[in-house]
């Protein structure tokens, strides 16, 4: 069954660092900045998603392809998140994260199956 998830590799130097976003994900993402993802994505179309925010999503991502490939060991840090952001270039972060979230948001779904229905008899009122 498809769920709705979105993956971005961001790679740089010699590194490929995955990043991760679910629907729980983003909740997440959500009580750690205190932002709804709508707002954070009203932000990115604006131009005006702020840096801090940026690299917030990219620790969440980051724990959660962490954690989703069973790997063990603590959780992602803000300064292991900065030091990823820094090396691999603002925007090349953003994009990822953003590009990984839009896969989420855009999810549509088990295709829609028509209803099904029965044909009944209409009485057709002779008053």
């Amino acid at each position: 069954m498809a769920k709705a998830r979105g993956e971005a590799i961001l790679v740089f130097d010699d590194e490929r660092v995955k990043i991760l976003f679910t629907l729980r994900v983003l909740a997440a993402a959500e009580l750690a900045i205190g932002k709804t993802v709508t707002e954070l994505l009203r932000a990115a179309m604006g131009g005006s998603l702020g840096v801090n925010d940026t690299v917030q999503l990219l620790r969440v991502g980051m724990e959660a392809a962490r954690e989703d490939g069973g790997e063990e060991g603590t959780p992602i840090t803000m300064r292991e998140a900065w030091e990823i952001a820094e090396r691999a270039g603002f925007s090349a972060a953003a994009t990822a994260v953003l590009e990984a979230i839009s896969v989420v948001i855009a999810f549509p779904g088990p295709k829609a199956k028509a209803p099904k229905t029965s044909k009944k008899a209409v009485a057709k009122d002779g008053g």
